[in-house]
């Protein structure tokens, strides 16, 4: 089930780069139809969100689920270098990320994890405007490893999206069928 999950899932960015933030970055009352991840190498932003204030500092890597209504702003140093990322991550259906329903920092403050999670940001964004099959493939694979690298620092190891993942697709119930009936005489 979660192979077949994962195979079927499709991982789309909406948009991201790597970017240093004007004091004027700021907004209020936010809601988007995407995930937003944000990941501060230099300075530190604060985020609202459902009552709740979050100081999000470097190498702390902050997912904002979608429909999470949130403020956002820097904090009184007024600076922050940052990579973002916003992405949805759907298979037959279900959300990869449906377990997150609030905000979630992981820390990537030892040096492996903040040079693994640089290095996979850095290899996505040098190849968002490449039309090349290879470097379409290098991103795809950059957005499954930035997405694998957050389950793996997860308490929670399997995604709630593969406990009851409907896979529904044509494809699916031919290759069920065809398991379940493959010693049977043709007819």
């Amino acid at each position: 089930m979660v192979s077949e999950y994962i195979t079927n899932l499709k991982i789309k960015q909406y948009g991201g780069s790597f970017i240093s933030c004007p004091s004027s970055w700021a907004a209020t009352h936010v809601t988007s139809s995407y995930h937003k991840l944000y990941f501060p190498v230099s300075g530190e932003a604060q985020i609202t969100a459902k009552g709740r204030i979050y100081l999000l500092e470097e190498k702390q890597l902050m997912l904002i689920p979608k429909g999470v209504s949130h403020s956002f702003s820097l904090t009184e140093s007024c600076h922050l270098e940052k990579y973002w990322l916003h992405f949805t991550a759907y298979s037959e259906g279900a959300d990869l990320f449906s377990q997150f329903t609030d905000i979630t920092v992981w820390d990537f403050s030892s040096d492996d994890a903040f040079t693994k999670l640089t290095g996979y940001f850095n290899q996505l964004f040098h190849t968002k405007n490449s039309n090349a099959v290879e470097l379409a493939l290098l991103q795809q694979a950059s957005l499954f490893q930035i997405c694998a690298l957050l389950f793996s620092y997860s308490p929670e190891k399997i995604p709630s999206a593969l406990e009851n993942a409907p896979l529904h697709s044509k494809k699916s119930v031919i290759l069920k069928y065809i398991d379940e009936h493959l010693a049977d005489s043709l007819t």
